[in-house]
């Protein structure tokens, strides 16, 4: 069957790098620091490669766990993996030694592809899971390439498995989420008609690519259209970033609301005429994922650089784009239209349909969906149902079909009977000037059985009181959606994907009452 992606029929991965070599040739395709490798260059590399991994055992169906930082290697790594038909199973690199062996043992890996320091833990665990053979440090070994003969290219079917990518884990321990050559090649195909991608276009990645919005976003997006990626160390800081981001001509940009706030409080100057600024800053296009976006932070933004700020929606369970904002009519604080071959519809708790804009669970449709939880039987019946993945996320629609995402179903508030949406509450904080951040929680309560608290970040050198902000809230909101309080921290507490963790401020609230 295959995925048509520009006229092309793709059934594998490695296929869109083979057939970018073939027709790009010399174009460069990604950039690391000073190190610049042209698209035919970087699938030789990958074919050598493939190479070391053969002579290590690696055949159809292996697992293979990247732990390592975006790099050339990485990049490379996946490819690699994908030409010997294997499943790659990419795992977070700040990761400490009991969740990398958690995620190892739990994949099945037979072998852990990292380098420098991490080595020597990785080490660590061949002596307690039997099934892992292998470490490799990717470091020393791709000055040896040469000496592996490469094998044949492995043709695999677009159902199976190409990675195994687990969860954040904010609540138990992570699941592994399988998504196939098909689920993702599809994805690429919904993500290269949404935002109209170009041989021409340059698109720098600082989110880490254990990640699948950058997986399929930064890197297989850029991959279908002979692009090139610059890869950059988020670790640098902001400045690093654009200095980059100016001296390869990045045109698309990819981030995460954090990045979005810091870039949208970031000084520049308010003479810079247009021509200059598109000089200065090439971006056509940037595109906000992985959590919500304020909307005072999507204004700033606009304001500030002149390009559009599309906010999308996705989810890991389906490979992971289901909506964006179209180019040509964003609508600020919604999450946009389902990218093509995907649907998208509102249920309530009975599974009927919603009406126009009554809130109920997300569920999404199409080829992009996951082919299941690795291992996970039970859990995958839980979310797979009839063809519709249940994504556990709140929103409704507007009447021309654009989406609005209001919470998770697991933090939703319910006071006296009445269902309150912390992101409700959360805008109307972040109206604030003073405000940089905020998040809300519900807290148990004897008579009204839950209501909500309010942790909030202020800019720096900023002030406001408690009062000012209940006060402010109590005129925009109805009074049982009103915080019963407001905590103020100097910064929100976030896991490594910088998406704040909910439960911890619960554990604090917790701690205090007890």
């Amino acid at each position: 069957m295959g995925v048509d992606i520009r006229g092309v029929i793709y059934n594998d991965l490695y296929g869109l790098l083979e057939f970018s070599a073939g027709n790009h040739k010399k174009r460069i395709f990604l950039v690391e620091d000073t190190v610049r490798f042209s698209y035919i260059d970087f699938l030789s590399l990958v074919d050598q490669f493939s190479g070391l991994l053969n002579s290590l055992g690696i055949s159809p169906g292996s697992k293979v766990c990247l732990f390592l930082p975006n790099s050339v290697y990485m990049v490379c790594a996946y490819f690699a993996i994908w030409r010997l038909g294997a499943v790659a199973v990419p795992v977070n690199y700040m990761w400490k030694e009991e969740e990398l062996a958690y995620v190892v043992k739990n994949s099945d890996a037979e072998l852990i592809i990292t380098t420098g320091e991490k080595f020597v833990m990785a080490a660590g665990l061949k002596r307690r899971i039997e099934r892992l053979r292998h470490i490799l440090d990717i470091g020393n070994a791709v000055d040896k390439l040469l000496v592996y003969p490469i094998p044949p290219r492995v043709m695999v079917k677009e159902q199976q498995p190409a990675i195994i990518i687990y969860t954040s884990g904010t609540t138990g321990r992570p699941k592994g989420a399988m998504l196939s050559h098909y689920n993702l090649l599809s994805n690429v195909r919904s993500c290269n008609l949404a935002l109209e991608f170009s041989k021409k276009d340059v698109v720098p990645c600082f989110l880490p690519l254990f990640h699948s919005f950058a997986v399929t976003v930064c890197l297989l997006v850029p991959v279908s259209a002979g692009a090139k990626v610059v890869l950059i160390d988020a670790t640098r800081g902001i400045k690093q970033m654009f200095f980059k981001m100016i001296r390869e001509r990045s045109t698309v940009f990819v981030g995460i609301p954090p990045v979005f706030s810091l870039m949208a409080e970031a000084r520049l100057p308010t003479w810079l005429p247009n021509w200059l600024m598109r000089f200065l800053f090439p971006v056509r296009v940037a595109i906000s994922g992985s959590s919500a976006l304020p909307v005072e932070v999507l204004k700033r933004f606009e304001e500030r650089y002149r390009i559009p700020l599309l906010e999308g929606y996705g989810l890991t369970e389906a490979s992971p784009v289901v909506s964006l904002n179209p180019i040509n009519a964003p609508r600020h604080g919604s999450v946009g239209l389902p990218v093509a071959d995907v649907e998208v519809k509102i249920v309530d708790e009975k599974g009927q349909e919603c009406p126009e804009s009554r809130v109920g669970e997300i569920l999404v449709k199409g080829p992009n969906v996951m082919l299941g939880y690795y291992k996970r039987l039970l859990d995958t019946k839980a979310v797979l149902k009839n063809g519709w993945l249940h994504t556990g996320d709140l929103g409704h629609k507007d009447r021309d079909g654009y989406l609005y995402i209001v919470g998770r179903k697991k933090e939703m508030i319910i006071v006296r009977g009445l269902n309150v949406y912390p992101r409700e509450i959360e805008d109307a904080i972040n109206s604030l000037r003073e405000v940089k951040e905020s998040a809300v929680v519900g807290l148990k309560h004897k008579t009204k059985g839950e209501i909500p608290v309010a942790f909030v970040v202020l800019k720096k050198g900023m002030e406001l009181s408690s009062r000012e902000i209940l006060a402010y809230l109590k005129s925009k909101l109805a009074d049982y959606k009103v915080p019963s309080r407001v905590i103020f921290l100097d910064e929100l507490p976030r896991n490594s994907l910088r998406k704040v963790q909910k439960d911890k401020l619960i554990s604090m609230l917790s701690k205090e009452s007890g």
